[in-house]
């Protein structure tokens, strides 16, 4: 017969020796019912997902993270394209081999770190739009032991590992993990910064080590100084350690702002390309659509439906995880992913995926304590499968990806070759510039071209028929006939969902007449 309940009040009134009701001794009592009620009590809430404090690191855990990070690997080496298919690739790649600010390369805020990561390594002979597409695919590898450790500070081992490999399998982040951008490598050094700093464990050798991360961090991306100071001033205002918070990163803006002034130009040139590059930013965030299934969260799940259930387990989540009052989470919540939401709405084209990724990262953890919540042993499955799914969708995009060709790179040879063939002159809308300027720096287009916006001023209008033509996205005004068009498409359908751009098509219109025209607005 089991014993009959008796409340906490009541035991604690008998844990002197006196008897209850059913006559057992209350001093057992009491030592019984304090052990057992307090053990379902938390799992009662929901806490079981939470990290059991003072464990150690056993060899099995090692074992797991170096297998995992070669499976990361091998699967970021696979996402290294053979071509480059945006603007800002263009641009950083041209960067590598011409810095120069007053030329737009890289545009503001410049970049430095990581266009100096990528001189290094077209130094070795590799090309520079290829270095710095190594360069992405490796740090998107450290960012799995960046995120396992940061979930690490909260979450049970199990859970750290499927945040960060759900983060890291998502479609659209995988798809874009051997890009030449900036993003990939920006997010794991965020995320090893922020394991350091968010630990309220560490000491001053561990706080430097996030301070210095920090730094890396805004001299590769600098718009992540946006992210990173609210937790910086919430970690001065709270540390022990303040000398070691704030030498390192101070070092590493300093060198930063010097190089640019020594390498790029005078602070007064840089601060009006900073405004101007401002201005335009905002100018085209004012114009972008921000319906659910545009912003990056749709694109990077491909499908609005998964990503709203996304969205709703990662706000379950947060709920969770905010109400467990665990050590600087909510610094986690309410000074980095408010901000990083805050940018991507207000600052930046929030349909553009890969400016979501530290907003993406973070999610990725809230639902799967979400899922752990609601679906507790199923949660590791729920994210097994997804990751499945995504592979399956994934990787035969990526064969495709490493064979194919963009549209921009492919017209701009065959315009070359039609242009030395016959004599003609290329002329191209200002959109195809980057690529142009990009494949003259490397050696592998002859000639400049004349862009849309030159015609009539800067430039004369070539003779009628005696050009050949490229235009993107309609934009067509300047032509006014020619040959058979010749029109290049993306190869690649995934990135029409995860990265759409105004490079997708490109056509070539050989034998073409040109004239001064206004080019097109967005929209219209």
């Amino acid at each position: 017969m089991s014993p009959s309940p008796v409340s906490l009040w009541e035991i604690d009134g008998l844990r002197d020796g006196g008897r209850a009701e059913d006559g057992r001794r209350g001093d057992s009592l009491y030592h019984e019912r304090m052990e057992t009620p307090t053990k379902r009590k938390v799992k009662g809430t929901g806490r079981w997902w939470v990290r059991r404090k003072g464990e150690g690191f056993p060899r099995f855990w090692i074992v797991v993270l170096i297998v995992v990070t070669l499976v990361v690997g091998a699967s970021r080496i696979a996402a290294v394209p053979r071509s480059i298919w945006h603007q800002d690739e263009a641009v950083f790649a041209s960067s590598v081999l011409s810095f120069n600010v007053q030329w737009g390369r890289p545009h503001p805020p410049w970049f430095p770190l990581w266009i100096l990561l990528g001189k290094g390594l077209h130094a070795t002979g590799i090309p520079a739009a290829r270095s710095l597409q190594l360069l992405s695919a490796g740090f998107s590898v450290l960012t799995f032991p960046a995120l396992f450790f940061l979930w690490g500070l909260w979450l049970r081992r199990e859970l750290a590992l499927a945040a960060s490999l759900l983060f890291l399998f998502l479609p659209g982040v995988w798809m874009l993990s051997g890009r030449a951008f900036s993003d990939t490598a920006a997010m794991a050094l965020l995320a090893a910064a922020l394991a350091l700093l968010l630990d309220t464990d560490a000491g001053s050798r561990k706080t430097a080590w996030g301070s210095g991360l920090a730094g890396l961090t805004i001299l590769v991306r600098p718009q992540h100084v946006l992210l990173l100071a609210a937790p910086l001033a919430v970690m001065w205002w709270r540390s022990k350690h303040r000398v070691a918070l704030w030498a390192p990163l101070a070092v590493c803006l300093g060198a930063g702002a010097a190089g640019l002034v020594v390498f790029g130009a005078s602070p007064r040139v840089l601060w009006q390309a900073l405004r101007l590059q401002a201005g335009y930013q905002a100018a085209h965030t004012v114009t972008a659509a921000h319906t659910f299934a545009e912003l990056g969260p749709a694109r990077a799940m491909i499908l609005p439906g998964i990503a709203l259930a996304w969205v709703a387990a990662a706000a379950l989540g947060a709920v969770v995880f905010w109400r467990a009052h665990l050590p600087a989470g909510g610094v986690l919540l309410g000074a980095i992913l408010v901000p990083a939401l805050g940018v991507v709405f207000l600052l930046v084209d929030g349909t553009i995926m890969r400016y979501w990724l530290p907003v993406l990262a973070l999610g990725c953890g809230l639902a799967v304590i979400g899922l752990a919540v609601v679906a507790r042993g199923w949660s590791l499955a729920i994210v097994a499968v997804a990751i499945t799914a995504s592979a399956v969708v994934v990787i035969p995009q990526l064969s495709l990806m490493r064979r194919a060709v963009s549209p921009p790179i492919r017209a701009v040879g065959v315009a070359e070759s039609l242009a030395m063939e016959h004599g003609w002159t290329v002329v191209a809308d200002f959109n195809i510039e980057p690529f142009d300027t990009y494949l003259r720096l490397s050696g592998r287009a002859a000639r400049r071209m004349i862009y849309d916006v030159e015609l009539g001023r800067s430039q004369g209008v070539p003779p009628p028929w005696e050009s050949v033509a490229i235009y993107t996205d309609h934009q067509d005004r300047f032509i006014r006939g020619g040959g058979t068009p010749q029109v290049f498409r993306c190869q690649v359908p995934l990135l029409l969902r995860v990265e759409p751009t105004v490079y997708d098509t490109v056509t070539v219109v050989p034998g073409a007449a040109v004239r001064a025209a206004r080019r097109r607005l967005p929209g219209r």
